[in-house]
């Protein structure tokens, strides 16, 4: 006969058990994502921070975002998130495959690298250098990142790998500021030349 029976309790209760689950699990790997950028976020840096075991080969590797407070006051808080999303773009494509991106701050991130050579990981900052040319192509505001790296050395800690990554990457940032000082006065020096005579106008 075409006959209907109703679910047994036992299958509704497995059914039920597995959809929540299949919840859980959702809601646990949104509370580690960051929304804006879709990499992990602080929360999960922490705690993988607290799973590190000292004797690990690790690399960190530390990107600040330089003059994000300019953009926003220039461009506005939507060309603000559009620079963060484009540095956390980058960031995926050259060390996604190879290791964990973090996002932990406005305009800071984090990528861990482990069991990963010294010489792989400067092949890849040359790739992240290019990356960010290549994403700058596409007009203003520019995406302009200062890196520092870290590598462990003889039995650190991560908060000791990670606060070496973060002093690097502070000088990286002072020199990178050096640097821009030095090219705006010698192309303000370059304004001031005299097309006739090449020689500096109001001297």
């Amino acid at each position: 006969c075409n006959c209907s029976f109703p679910p047994s309790t036992t299958t509704t209760t497995w059914a039920a058990s597995a959809s929540a689950a299949s919840s859980a699990a959702a809601y646990r790997r949104l509370a580690y994502l960051d929304s804006m950028t879709g990499l992990q976020n602080r929360t999960a840096f922490i705690e993988e921070q607290q799973k590190d075991e000292p004797t690990a080969e690790c690399t960190y590797i530390l990107f600040d975002i330089n003059n994000l407070k300019q953009i926003n006051d220039q461009y506005g808080h939507q060309k603000g998130d559009s620079v963060i999303i484009a540095a956390a773009r980058c960031i995926k494509d050259i060390f996604g495959k190879h290791g964990r991106c973090f996002r932990i701050g406005g305009d800071e991130f984090v990528v861990i690298l482990q069991d990963w050579p010294k010489a792989k990981t400067e092949t890849q900052l040359v790739r992240m250098r290019q990356r960010i040319r290549q994403e700058n192509e596409k007009g203003a505001p520019p995406l302009d990142i200062a890196i520092g790296c870290a590598v462990r050395q003889q039995d650190e800690t991560a908060e000791q790998l990670f606060h070496q990554a973060d002093v690097n990457m502070y000088e990286e940032k002072q020199r990178m500021k050096r640097q821009k000082i030095n090219l705006d006065e010698s192309q303000g020096k370059d304004e001031r030349l005299s097309p006739e005579t090449g020689d500096f106008e109001g001297l």
